[in-house]
Order: structure tokens, then C-alpha cells, then sequence
């Protein structure tokens, strides 16, 4: 049997930082040829999100977090509450986290999602799409779940 390598933030999503993550994703392997780049990616997508004032927080997930000296995908999804007030800059950000391209120059899996109030006639199609998300970050081996790092952003107004 094939063992499965081990989460590296246990089995259930975790309130983490920035530094926290760098330092138990990247630091932590000093001999890895693809957390860098990964890293450098992800640092270009927050940097982004920060400077709009982005409210909500961002998930990372995928190989990188699992213990893999050279995982070959990260995730990054940024979450938007209901009710969020949408400036032109977060919807910037927005859009260029859902182009191909984005996902394609920073060697990071981009999602973007914008959460609506129960009420709203998307609200269903909205939380599908946000359930395979949580089902895609959480996902380990045959059977088993993977907690992944959840980095807070700026809050709604």
C-alpha cells in the first residue's frame, strides 16, 4: 500500500498567518526546488489582494501543504464574504485571480469567490461552487482530509 504523505496543518482548516505559513511550507524545506517559486507566486497574488484591501481571507492548499519536498501544485483561493462591498481594485483582483493566465505566470492554482447573502438567487450556484472548493482543499489520499492554512485578509465593512 502506498502511504499517503502527512497534512502539514493537521486535519481541519487553521487560522494561520503569513509568516506561519511561509515558515512550515517553505522554510521548512530548505532543498525543495518547486515551494520557492510557489512561494514567490503566492506573495504576488497577497500582495495584490492587500493592496486592494480585499476583505475576506485566503485559502492555501493543494501539495503544498502536505509534507512533499517538491509538491507540483498549490491552491489559493480567496474568499469574499456576503454583503462585501465590491471597490473597482478588489474587483481587479477578482478577475485576475479567475484568468488562466494569472494561474499560469505564478505557478499557483488561482480561484476567487464572492459570497451573496442567503437570500440571493445565486446564493445555490454560490455555495456548489464554494462546497467542491472546501472539497478540493480538504481532499487526502484514498480516504483521509487535509486542514489547509486560512491567512485573514480585511474585514467587511
Amino acid at each position: 500500500m502506498i502511504s499517503t504523505p502527512d497534512p502539514l496543518f493537521g486535519d481541519k482548516p487553521v487560522q494561520s498567518s503569513l509568516s506561519q505559513v511561509e515558515t512550515v511550507c517553505v522554510h521548512g524545506y530548505p532543498k525543495s526546488a518547486t515551494r520557492p517559486p510557489m512561494w514567490e507566486g503566492f506573495q504576488i497574488a497577497h500582495s495584490k489582494m492587500v493592496e486592494a484591501q480585499t476583505p475576506g481571507e485566503i485559502w492555501v492548499s493543494g501539495e503544498f501543504v502536505i509534507d512533499e519536498e517538491d509538491p507540483r501544485f498549490t491552491q489559493v483561493h480567496l474568499r469574499i464574504p456576503p454583503g462585501a462591498k465590491l471597490s473597482d481594485e478588489v474587483s481587479e483582483v477578482f478577475s485576475w485571480m479567475n484568468k488562466n493566465e494569472s494561474t499560469e505566470h505564478l505557478a499557483c492554482d488561482l480561484t476567487a469567490i464572492a459570497e451573496v447573502p442567503d437570500n440571493d438567487p445565486a446564493a445555490h450556484l454560490i455555495r456548489e461552487y464554494a462546497d467542491v472548493i472546501y472539497d478540493s482543499f480538504t481532499g487526502h489520499g484514498e480516504f483521509g482530509r487535509k486542514g489547509f492554512p486560512i491567512l485573514p485578509l480585511f474585514p467587511s465593512p
